[in-house]
């Protein structure tokens, strides 16, 4: 096996842009609702929920999404992705399903419902911007969930307020 190793400040994401948006836990899928429209400007999304119950939750809130998460049966996992392949619109997922090893050309947003591992945050949000492509990650994040980005910054040794509030 071979394992690429690359220095933590080659890591960012130039053609990405990242953005927080503070918001109570309660009113999370509200901002959400509020998000898409506005800034998936037509254009593939994924909205990375924190767990199976919250991505269920979402599935509910935007009808015409897809859902795939850990308790969706491989076979079904397959033609979840092959039909969003094909027509693009929003999956909602978990981390530990597509936040690696994912790619779709057309993808634009991904949204975070809540923090992710640091080691995982630039898998997660890699899922867009692609090829030198643009594209745009969110986090949604309550007011007790702030301190990760002062902490992914450090960690990948981003200038300070790279990940800077959505207007």
């Amino acid at each position: 096996a071979i394992e690429v190793l690359v220095n933590r400040d080659q890591q960012v994401l130039p053609s990405i842009v990242q953005r927080v948006v503070e918001c109570p836990e309660v009113h999370k899928a509200g901002a959400l609702l509020d998000i898409l429209p506005r800034l998936s400007n037509n254009k593939d999304s994924i909205v990375f929920a924190n767990n199976v119950a919250q991505a269920n939750s979402l599935d509910k809130l935007l009808p015409n999404a897809m859902l795939i998460h850990g308790q969706t049966p491989r076979a079904e996992r397959s033609a979840i992705l092959e039909k969003y392949r094909q027509i693009g619109g929003v999956l909602i997922t978990t981390p530990g399903i597509l936040g690696r090893g994912f790619h779709h050309d057309r993808l634009y947003l991904v949204v975070l419902m809540g923090p992710v591992r640091v080691d995982d945050y630039l898998h997660v949000i890699g899922r867009c911007g692609r090829f030198g492509r643009e594209g745009l990650s969110v986090m949604l994040l309550a007011s007790h969930e702030l301190k990760v980005v002062n902490h992914l910054e450090r960690h990948y040794q981003m200038p300070r307020d790279t990940i800077c509030p959505l207007e």
